[in-house]
């Protein structure tokens, strides 16, 4: 597995300096990307400003990808990978722990002007015009809706829900609610937005697990 994949986290790419050091050439690149992307855009990030950040060359590049659609495909993939890693520091494996352990699946990005997740934003961006980029994004989010219907579903099972209990429509309701409140987060540049909503799924979830 790429050491991207294997030892960081999205917070450790976004922004530790150190872990674009000694990377392979298409780790570096994917690296660089993330970053790039994540404050310019997909479409302000051009092959040209890549390959400045990233110190390679054009030949590199295309040696590794067929074209930037592939690029920015491998980057969201690489994206919910890093993100997800954070994740699994935190199970929802009995209802006391929804307070503890719930945020990390919604916490705003290190980043100033670059709030929660980045794979939205850049699915925006692109999917209404590039049909390889939206599924590619597609599957990405359906990665996140599976790790949170997984631990509701523990947690549903342990608290006595059994089969009354649809962790999968739980999960996509809750990944539609964070994901509402990243972009209005962005727009308006208030963390405030993220916290609220944060703070609302959990009390929801406690309700919801014992009324």
């Amino acid at each position: 597995m790429s050491p991207l994949k294997e030892r960081l986290t999205l917070t450790d790419l976004l922004i530790r300096e150190d872990v674009l050091e000694g990377l392979a050439t298409k780790d570096s690149l994917l690296a660089h990307g993330v970053r790039l992307i994540h404050r310019f855009g997909v479409h302000g990030t051009s092959i040209g400003k890549l390959l400045e950040a990233a110190g390679k060359s054009k030949s590199q590049f295309y040696f590794h990808f067929d074209d930037k659609d592939d690029f920015v495909c491998r980057v969201l993939e690489l994206e919910m990978t890093t993100m997800l890693k954070m994740k699994r520091r935190f199970t929802l494996e009995k209802l006391e722990d929804v307070e503890a352990s719930f945020p990390p699946y919604i916490e705003p990005g290190s980043l100033p002007g670059n709030l929660g997740c980045p794979v939205g934003p850049a699915a925006t961006e692109m999917s209404p015009s590039n049909e390889m980029v939206r599924a590619e994004a597609r599957r990405q989010f359906e990665r996140w809706e599976q790790k949170i219907a997984e631990d509701l579903a523990g947690l549903a099972e342990k608290e006595g829900f059994g089969h009354s209990y649809c962790a999968r429509t739980e999960a996509r309701n809750l990944v539609c609610s964070i994901q509402g409140a990243f972009m209005f987060g962005r727009v308006f540049q208030d963390r405030n937005f993220i916290v609220e909503v944060r703070d609302n799924l959990i009390r929801d979830l406690k309700r919801r697990f014992r009324p």
